[in-house]
């Protein structure tokens, strides 16, 4: 039951390195917007219809809403919850970053590796 914390947490960790990369590689980049939408989209879905899917036992819980209770719930099912909102929450993050990347570097004049290879010709 100790491994589902440990994964939630690596979810967040991935969140920060991954965060952290985006704002060190010069852009444009291989970084799908797109797809970091349709995920961060599809997770959030499956987050939030997975809490009536997988409902918390409040009647075994006799009104008592402890610590204990939840951490048990956590450990059996919740962790699935948890961890899917880490992820969505992550490509929302990370979509957030690239469209400000990406809204920010227009007016960047584009050299080396990161310049096209074909240029429009207007004829």
């Amino acid at each position: 039951m100790l491994i589902y914390p440990i994964l939630t947490i690596l979810g967040f960790m991935g969140i920060y390195h991954q965060a952290r990369e985006i704002l060190t590689t010069p852009f444009p980049n291989a970084l799908s917007l797109s797809g970091l939408a349709a995920q961060a989209l599809a997770f959030t879905l499956v987050s939030v219809t997975l809490i009536w899917a997988l409902p918390f036992p409040y009647e075994k819980s006799d009104g008592v809403f402890n610590w204990r209770s939840f951490s048990v719930w956590y450990g059996v099912i919740g962790w699935i919850i948890v961890d899917n909102f880490v992820f969505a929450l992550g490509q929302a993050v990370l979509l957030a970053l690239g469209l400000h990347r990406s809204s920010s570097s227009k007016n960047v004049v584009l050299r080396g590796e990161t310049e096209p290879l074909l240029v429009n010709v207007a004829h």
